[in-house]
C-alpha cells in the first residue's frame, strides 16, 4: 500500500496543477504563534521544548487518525487517509512546472518572468546577475527536490502519514518561524530538527546520484566535499548532495538523453538536473518495489 500511495500521489501532483491550492501551511505558523502566546512561560518553550510541543501535537493527531482508520473498510479508509496526507505534504508546488517555466522564460528572453519563475524555485535571496541566478536555480533543483518530494517520501515510508506531517511541519517552521516572531532559541532548535530529518534523505539522494551517474566521480566528489569543508560523515549539511550532482553533470552517464554538439550551458545543466532528479526518484521507487515484493514494506 505504501508504494501505491506514493505512485498515486506522484500522478496526482504531476497531472493536477490545482493541488497546490489545497496544500496550505499557514495554519502551522498560526499554531506556533498561538502556543507561543499561551505557553511562553513554560521552561524551555523558547527552545527545544517549544519545538517539541508545536511539532508533536499535529503528528499525534495524524497518528491517532491513522490508528482509528486502520481496520475501517478492510484498510481502504487508512489508505485513502494516507494518500490525502501525502498529497498535502508533497510540494507544495510542482518542481517540473516551475523549472520549465524558468527555462521557457530564459529561452524567450523575458527577464522579468524569468526572475519570477526563479523566485518560485529558490527559497533564498537571488543574486542580481543572470548567470549567477541560473547557477542558484540549478542548485535548487536538487534542494527543491529534497524539500518538495524526497524528504516527504522518505519519512512517509519510515513512519507513515505521521512521518510526512513531521517533515512538512518541521520544514515550514524552519523556513518561516524567524519571520513570524519566533524566539531565537526556537528557530535554532527547529532548524536543527530540520537538518536532522534531511540528513538520511540527503545520504540516499547522493547514493542515488552515484547509481544513476558516474559512481567513482560521485564518491570522489563526496569525499572531497567533506575534506574541503572540514566535516565528518555525520555533518548535518546537504552540501554533499550538490557536490555529487555537479560530479554527475561533469561526467554524465551512458545513455544521457541529450547529446549536445556544444558544451552545455547553465540552462542545459538545469534541464539535465531535473532529468537527474527523476532518475534518482525512479531508483527509489524501484527499491521500494523490491522491498514490497519481499514483504518488508506494507
Amino acid at each position: 500500500m505504501t508504494l501505491i500511495a506514493i505512485i498515486v500521489t506522484l500522478a496526482l501532483s504531476h497531472f493536477i496543477s490545482g493541488l497546490a491550492a489545497l496544500r496550505g501551511t499557514d495554519w502551522v505558523c498560526a499554531w506556533q504563534r498561538w502556543l507561543q502566546g499561551h505557553c511562553n512561560r513554560l521552561p524551555g518553550f523558547d527552545g527545544a521544548t517549544g519545538v517539541l510541543l508545536v511539532v508533536a501535537l499535529p503528528v499525534i493527531a495524524v497518528a491517532l487518525a491513522q490508528w482509528a482508520l486502520e481496520d475501517v473498510a478492510a484498510g481502504l479508509a487508512s489508505f485513502v487517509f494516507g494518500v490525502a496526507v501525502l498529497v498535502w505534504a508533497w510540494g507544495p508546488r510542482d518542481l517540473d512546472r516551475d523549472v520549465e517555466a524558468y527555462l521557457k522564460a530564459a529561452a524567450g528572453g523575458d527577464t522579468d518572468e524569468q526572475r519570477r519563475a526563479a523566485e518560485a524555485i529558490v527559497a533564498q535571496p537571488l543574486p542580481p546577475d543572470a548567470e549567477d541566478e541560473a547557477e542558484v536555480v540549478m542548485a535548487w533543483v536538487y534542494l527543491g527536490a529534497l524539500e518538495r518530494g524526497f524528504g516527504v517520501l522518505f519519512w512517509f515510508v519510515v513512519l507513515g502519514p505521521l512521518g510526512a506531517v513531521l517533515y512538512r511541519v518541521s520544514q515550514v517552521l524552519a523556513r518561516r518561524a524567524a519571520d513570524r516572531g519566533a524566539p531565537e532559541g526556537f528557530v535554532g532548535a527547529v532548524r536543527r530538527l530540520r537538518r536532522l530529518l534531511d540528513w538520511p534523505v540527503c545520504l540516499l539522494m547522493a547514493l542515488g546520484l552515484a547509481v544513476v551517474g558516474h559512481f567513482d566521480a560521485v564518491i570522489a566528489a563526496w569525499r572531497e566535499h567533506y575534506r574541503r569543508e572540514g566535516q565528518g560523515f555525520f555533518a548535518l549539511d546537504p552540501g554533499f548532495v550538490l557536490s555529487a550532482a555537479r560530479a554527475t553533470l561533469a561526467a554524465p552517464p551512458t545513455g544521457w538523453p541529450a547529446d549536445f554538439e556544444r558544451e552545455p550551458d547553465v540552462y542545459d545543466r538545469i534541464r539535465m538536473s531535473l532529468n537527474l532528479v527523476w532518475r534518482v526518484m525512479f531508483v527509489w521507487l524501484t527499491v521500494l518495489a523490491l522491498l514490497t515484493l519481499a514483504g518488508w514494506l506494507g
